[in-house]
């Protein structure tokens, strides 16, 4: 069982990291490129999902499921 906790939290901290390179990459592209509102809101909307996202993943793997 601990193994398998374990295994579950590198999944997500692998995900999660991925995530932060993404985020990053596109902050980055933001800085450099002229962006109008609704790109910014459209990419604050994804944001959010992947918040939900990681949130149900984490919810998951402390519950187990």
């Amino acid at each position: 069982m601990e193994a398998s906790i374990e295994l579950h939290a590198a999944r997500l901290r692998d995900r999660w990291l991925q995530a932060v390179d993404e985020l990053h990459t596109e902050a980055q592209r933001i800085r450099t490129a002229d962006v109008d509102a609704a790109e910014v809101i459209a990419l604050l909307h994804v944001l959010e999902e992947r918040a939900h996202d990681a949130f149900a993943h984490y919810r998951d793997a402390v519950l187990g499921r």
